[in-house]
């Protein structure tokens, strides 16, 4: 409630909004700016490298009546832009918590956990395009916000951002960050 109330406030006022969301999961589930892509009108860039859960991602925006406003990309985000390992549970109906078979990431030791309290989790290492954030500024647009949420690669995505055309505003889970990465 505390980032609603946050974001509320920070866009009050605001016009012409631009979103990058990395980790865009299904839209909705975690998703602190769905319901204020429709209501301002932001212009959102989505990127989600899970196969069935950015067809949700599309679902959701296409019946929202959102998707004009929307870039979607099924892809992820890293240090280059080539193809990389990402670790996820493909299965849509294994019968876990929802916030677990969510789970993806580019970090196959953040999955560690969760296996183990979950045995039923089939991850799987599959290949997918991955691209910099700068590289998203430079082919789309500068973001005013961005929300990442990378189960444990947060940090990760910060550093490919081009500073020179930040975002004014960057929402992401500090949690899982070493030590070393919070300084």
């Amino acid at each position: 409630a505390d980032i609603d109330l946050f974001i509320s406030q920070w866009l009050k006022g605001k016009k012409g909004v631009t979103l990058f969301q990395v980790g865009a999961n299904d839209g909705i589930s975690g998703d602190p700016f769905f319901r204020y892509v429709r209501v301002y009108k932001i212009k959102n860039l989505a990127v989600e490298p899970i196969p069935f859960l950015f067809n949700k991602l599309k679902d959701n925006y296409t019946r929202a009546k959102q998707i004009d406003n929307c870039i979607l990309l099924n892809m992820g985000i890293s240090h280059n832009s080539s193809e990389t390992i990402y670790y996820f549970e493909p299965n849509p109906n294994i019968t876990v918590p929802e916030n677990i078979y969510q789970l993806g990431t580019f970090n196959r030791a953040f999955l560690n956990d969760s296996s183990k309290k979950f045995p039923e989790l089939k991850i799987v290492a599959k290949e997918v395009p991955t691209v910099t954030v700068s590289h998203l500024q430079n082919t789309y647009f500068s973001p005013d916000v961005m929300h990442i949420d990378t189960e444990g690669f947060d940090f990760e995505v910060i550093k490919t951002i081009d500073f020179a055309h930040s975002p004014r505003l960057i929402v992401f889970e500090y949690i899982h960050l070493s030590e070393n990465d919070l300084k």
